[in-house]
């Protein structure tokens, strides 16, 4: 049986480490560190969950999740934000790009984890 696939998007280099290893442990876990390559690497990919970073250099997270959304092969495609922007500047534009989950920044790797095997286990 093989693993889901994670693929997490996110330019902080600690934050990747730490959640690559958490991650590692349940998932096949690919990452990238700014949007335009998170968005070659899922289009490559397709992997079964995304986790996206909002802020990030080159193309930022709403930006890659419009790009997902408006995808026909990628368009349900569960992504997760996972993002240091406060509920408020956050909500709104998740829900109208079709966000399967939002989590705020501090977040720890085992909530993440958590987050993951919810989405997948409703898809």
């Amino acid at each position: 049986m093989t693993r889901p696939s994670v693929l997490l998007i996110d330019d902080e280099p600690q934050f990747v480490t730490l959640l690559e290893r958490a991650l590692g442990e349940h998932f096949t876990v690919m990452t990238a560190s700014d949007g335009l390559d998170g968005y070659a690497l899922l289009c490559q990919h397709h992997p079964d969950v995304v986790l996206l970073d909002v802020m990030m250099p080159m193309l930022d997270g709403w930006t890659v999740l419009r790009k997902i959304r408006s995808n026909r092969a990628l368009s349900d495609l569960n992504v997760i934000v996972v993002t240091g922007l406060g509920p408020e500047a956050a909500q709104h534009e998740a829900g109208r790009l079709g966000v399967t989950h939002i989590l705020h920044k501090p977040v720890l790797p085992s909530q993440i984890i958590k987050a993951v095997q919810e989405v997948l286990a409703r898809h």
